[in-house]
């Protein structure tokens, strides 16, 4: 923050913000190719194309996508706009659990004035590269069931020093992939 005399002082602050659940559906256009439709947070549609380039005990698959969010805060409308990058790799231990590593790069686009210190701009304001990193785990409980728990890191490659942990758990359900070559 800058006062009036144009002195800097920073702050570090953190806050707890509960998220709402998110939904995706994905489509398998190729063997090689998954369509994702994403409902974030239930008010944030996006949109990834993940394309698999190795499908082994370790698989390795490039996910490009976009997210947009559009909200208002005190009467001023704004739009946040994520394009993300991730490198997924899952290295699948047997037919029943795979960790998968999803490290990444994603840029941000947000409207949205950054003159107010508030917990609701720190969290829609910041524009620029963001470094990510995630960790989670498949357990694949049926043919048709898996859970995935899961954690992001992101990091705003600015002077912000803006950082979000997001956890979270999925729930995968109808035709998952077969692991069960691995298991002999």
């Amino acid at each position: 923050m800058e006062d009036s005399d144009g002195n800097v002082s920073t702050s570090d602050t953190s806050h707890e913000v509960p998220l709402p659940p998110s939904f995706m559906l994905r489509y398998g256009a190729t063997d090689d190719i998954d369509l994702g439709f994403h409902v974030y947070n239930f008010v944030s549609p996006g949109f990834d194309a993940k394309f698999n380039f190795l499908r082994d005990a370790v698989d390795v698959a490039l996910d490009p996508g976009v997210q947009v969010y559009r909200g208002s805060s005190d009467e001023t409308d704004f739009s946040v706009v994520y394009a993300h990058l991730p490198l997924i790799l899952d290295l699948n231990f047997n037919s029943s659990i795979s960790m998968v590593l999803a490290p990444g790069i994603t840029y941000a686009y947000s409207s949205l004035d950054t003159s107010t210190d508030t917990i609701f701009t720190d969290i829609n304001s910041n524009s620029g590269l963001i470094a990510r990193a995630g960790i989670g785990f498949d357990f694949r409980v049926s043919k048709r069931f898996a859970l995935h728990p899961e954690v992001t890191f992101l990091r705003a490659l600015n002077d912000s020093n803006w950082t979000t942990y997001v956890a979270g758990l999925g729930f995968n359900f109808g035709h998952l992939p077969s692991f069960s070559d691995l298991d002999q």
